[in-house]
């Protein structure tokens, strides 16, 4: 089963710590390999300033913790953009039961969010 993956765009409060995103530009990848509209995405940033981060699935029973390949992945993101990008992740056909985390601007320390919701629509 495939790993789909969106760019996750939107706004920053910094004052609250909050981010209000949504899932755009859905890609399907490989098993247990992720592949994002990457070009896009730096398009996107480029232009509206807007990307805050990446949403993808792990296969079933792969758990929501980030592999050593999505840490490499988010930690260059974060230095290419300059900024913390989230990044969400959930088990294929559980899309409900997603853990979130944030990457720190230059590459470094990620910490796991401790609310993370979805609105439907």
């Amino acid at each position: 089963m495939p790993e789909h993956c969106w760019t996750l765009i939107g706004v920053r409060d910094r004052a609250r710590g909050t981010y209000r995103v949504r899932a755009v530009r859905q890609t399907s990848g490989e098993p247990a390999r992720v592949q994002a509209d990457w070009a896009w995405s730096l398009k996107r940033e480029e232009k509206e300033g807007d990307v805050q981060g990446f949403f993808h699935t792990h296969p079933p029973r792969g758990g929501v913790e980030p592999s050593p390949t999505d840490i490499r992945s988010m930690q260059a993101w974060t230095l290419a953009l300059g900024k913390p990008l989230l990044c969400l992740i959930a088990e294929e056909g559980s899309l409900a039961a997603s853990a979130g985390y944030l990457f720190a601007e230059n590459g470094g320390v990620m910490r796991k969010m401790r609310f993370v919701s979805h609105e439907q629509g």
